[in-house]
């Protein structure tokens, strides 16, 4: 059987593929609304929204043999109560795993109680500009 573009699978054949079957749904039903799961689990990735693909890569990135999960601008293309709801996941799934965030959306930086910060420099120069992470160190 010839391997399938992510494009093409539908998003939930996409999820099973990071996440295995038995977790896929209780992960999707944690960033998607009942109605919205069942409206688009059956549809191709590609059919997707903007907000809707970056919700489904959030899910991947929180893969069964994912140990660290690199986000960045996770919340580009989520309205308000999409980014509630990724703060939650995040907050749920990130126990086991050490979790590196990187945005500029301070609000959803506040939600996800953000202390450690960096700042930017390029070039040996600073900037002035301040980036906060969440880094959660996996305890085993």
């Amino acid at each position: 059987m010839p391997v399938q573009s992510s494009t093409q699978l539908t998003v939930k054949e996409n999820l099973e593929v990071a996440l295995g079957k038995a977790k896929l749904e209780k992960m999707a039903l944690a960033v998607f609304e009942n109605k919205e799961w069942d409206d688009i689990k059956d549809s191709r990735v590609w059919k997707l929204s903007g907000g809707q693909k970056q919700r489904l890569g959030i899910i991947r990135s929180f893969g069964a043999k994912q140990t660290v999960v690199f986000m960045d601008e996770p919340t580009n293309n989520l309205d308000k109560s999409s980014r509630r709801k990724v703060v939650e996941f995040i907050l749920k799934y990130q126990k086991d795993k050490s979790v590196i965030v990187v945005s500029h959306d301070q609000a959803f930086m506040d939600m996800l109680n953000i202390d450690t910060t960096f700042e930017v420099r390029e070039e040996g120069q600073l900037h002035g500009r301040s980036q906060r992470i969440l880094l959660s160190i996996n305890d085993e």
